[in-house]
């Protein structure tokens, strides 16, 4: 099965390049590309893909506010940031947001399709330039507690999906719209790091209080 993979990046010439680096691997399918932040989000929204490969800074926006939104977007899709900018603590914020990966642009090709097949996989690639760590120190077991981790109103979406429970189904018995479902949803990867859904529905029975 392939990865499919959507570009975000305001310049026409870098996403020409990246496609070409990426299509050199026949299990990767570049799917669609956006150079503005809101074209990114119904791009994402309307093509679902495995990957959206981020620049940082956009024309219009970016940041590590993008990725949040491009998660609340297509929950199930990992966020790869590439990014010229090296300032200390960019890969920490990125993470916070949710991001599954931040690699400089000076990454090889090579090494730029095996990342966004690990991401895909549900793993994380973050340049070994700053330490990534696992999970936010927060989700680390007992410390703190889930209750100080995430909302009341966090915790109740997490205990649905650990039971099973659709996006449409949380929202329904939470009467909620299912984008403010998975606008928690994207909260709740950012904080405990955990990328899919069943990596999510385990967490949640692990650290139920």
């Amino acid at each position: 099965m392939e990865t499919t993979v959507v570009i975000v990046d305001d310049f026409p010439l870098a996403r020409a390049g990246i496609a070409a680096a990426l299509g050199a691997d026949p299990g990767i399918s570049v799917i669609g590309e956006a150079g503005a932040a809101a074209e990114a989000i119904e791009r994402v929204r309307e093509l679902g893909p495995d990957v959206v490969l981020l620049d940082l800074r956009l024309g219009d926006g970016g940041g590590p506010e993008l990725v949040g939104a491009l998660l609340a977007a297509a929950p199930a899709a990992a966020v790869l940031v590439l990014t010229a900018i090296e300032k200390v603590g960019t890969m920490r914020e990125v993470r916070e947001a949710g991001a599954a990966g931040c690699l400089s642009k000076r990454i090889a090709a090579r090494d730029l399709r095996g990342a966004v097949l690990t991401v895909a996989g549900g793993g994380t690639a973050f340049d070994p330039g700053e330490p990534a760590g696992g999970p936010p120190e927060a989700a680390s077991e007992g410390t703190p507690e889930v209750a100080e981790l995430l909302t009341a109103r966090q915790l109740e979406v997490l205990a649905l999906v650990a039971e099973g429970a659709s996006d449409a189904e949380v929202a329904a018995r939470l009467s909620l719209s299912p984008r403010t479902v998975q606008s928690h949803l994207a909260a709740i990867r950012a904080r405990t790091g955990m990328r899919r859904r069943p990596q999510l529905a385990s967490w949640a029975v692990k650290h139920a209080p």
